[in-house]
């Protein structure tokens, strides 16, 4: 996904940054602000408020200032989301039978392992970002904000996405492509077939 300037949304959306040596400051519009306290890293694409300690991409500052969902921000800011999702070749109807049941068994035990394991990383993370203090920590640590917005997406739809959705982060984990072409090998076989 092909992120907008952070910078550019920023003064498109009515904003004037100020520029002091490298970066670019703001009165942070999610907070009583009286001064400029809300950094913007325009290179690196990321911002954070000493302010309100709070801070992300572009994806992130556009549901904060308009409440939106990571989806509603991702429509709002026009960016697609792209899938390597593709049909698999045609199996004879009583071996696709038996493959659906088995996938879906298969795909609902990853989809909730991936659920845990992104709540985990979504908390580690806010843990390590809620470290971020100064201009320092910030230039260190401000790279998660990337991660946490997508891992949030992810997150979102794996709970509340279309099937199509969900298949579309299943087939880029490596687990569940190896999962699925196993299966999809295995009912292929014509030894396998006569077992039913």
């Amino acid at each position: 996904m092909n992120k907008p300037d952070l910078l550019e949304t920023i003064q498109r959306e009515g904003f004037t940054p100020i520029k002091r040596g490298g970066r670019y400051w703001l009165v942070c519009p999610f907070h009583n602000d009286k001064k400029p306290s809300l950094v913007i890293d325009a290179e690196r694409g990321l911002w954070f408020c000493h302010g309100c300690q709070t801070g992300g991409d572009v994806i992130t500052f556009i549901q904060r200032l308009y409440n939106f969902s990571f989806r509603e921000a991702v429509s709002y800011l026009n960016l697609e989301l792209k899938s390597s999702f593709k049909a698999k070749p045609k199996l004879e109807a009583q071996a696709k039978a038996k493959l659906e049941i088995e996938l879906k068994a298969a795909f609902t035990e990853w989809v909730d392992a991936r659920i845990g394991w992104l709540r985990e990383t979504i908390n580690g993370i806010y843990q390590i970002v809620s470290l971020i203090k100064d201009e320092a920590s910030f230039e260190r640590l401000g790279v998660l904000y990337h991660n946490l917005s997508l891992l949030e997406y992810e997150l979102e739809v794996l709970l509340h996405g279309t099937l199509e959705e969900k298949l579309k982060f299943a087939q880029k984990d490596p687990k569940w492509r190896l999962i699925s072409s196993w299966l999809i090998t295995k009912y292929r076989s014509k030894k396998w077939q006569e077992t039913f």
